[in-house]
């Protein structure tokens, strides 16, 4: 049986263009997890994208730090567009 399903993006292959990409930065050895130029690269990058004053925190196991960065990001969404009931006085 072949069915595809949406459990997790490890289910899938990646395009050629990312093995190319990472078959060009797997060579010799570097320090990982933020001591290594590649996440300097990328930090500079987000903060480019984004604002220079930007705090970047790289996650790892994403379904589960990404859900609850979702609930975060759905508090903030509901503070800036659903309106606040005036309080009475």
């Amino acid at each position: 049986m072949n069915h595809r399903g949406f459990a997790s993006d490890n289910n899938a292959g990646v395009l050629p263009e990312i093995m190319t990409a990472l078959a060009n930065v797997n060579t010799g050895h570097t320090t990982g997890y933020g001591g290594d130029p590649y996440t300097e690269l990328a930090i500079k990058l987000f903060k480019r994208e984004t604002s220079p004053s930007a705090e970047v925190f790289f996650v790892y196991n994403a379904p589960v730090p990404m859900s609850s960065l979702f609930r975060l990001w759905l508090v903030h969404l509901k503070r800036l567009f659903v309106p606040r009931r005036p309080t009475s006085m």
